[in-house]
């Protein structure tokens, strides 16, 4: 199991749905480094899925990704995004 923190200006809590809306600066960080930023993010308790149709970046140590849209799940560990671009680093051999 991984502890996740989220924090924003707004959010609302839709308790028959379990969903988690977040609006202003959000910011949802994991424990194992996994950072996520967005103006605007939903969190489904349920399905463990984060989402936002608004522009965001992930970061975990010096790896950097952006896009326009994200899916992240976090059960599966995936991401589905659209207009993507990334910076990582390698191990090599």
């Amino acid at each position: 199991m991984i502890i996740a923190k989220m924090r924003a200006d707004d959010g609302l809590y839709r308790d028959l749905e379990d969903i988690l809306d977040l609006k202003g600066n959000v910011l949802y960080n994991r424990e194992d480094g996994l950072i996520f930023e967005s103006d605007e993010a939903t969190y489904n308790k349920k399905s463990a899925i984060a989402k936002t149709n608004k522009d965001y970046v992930i970061y975990r140590g010096k790896d950097r990704v952006v896009g326009t849209s994200l899916i992240y799940d976090n059960r599966l560990n995936r991401v589905k995004s659209k207009n993507v671009v990334a910076k990582y680093q390698i191990q090599e051999k």
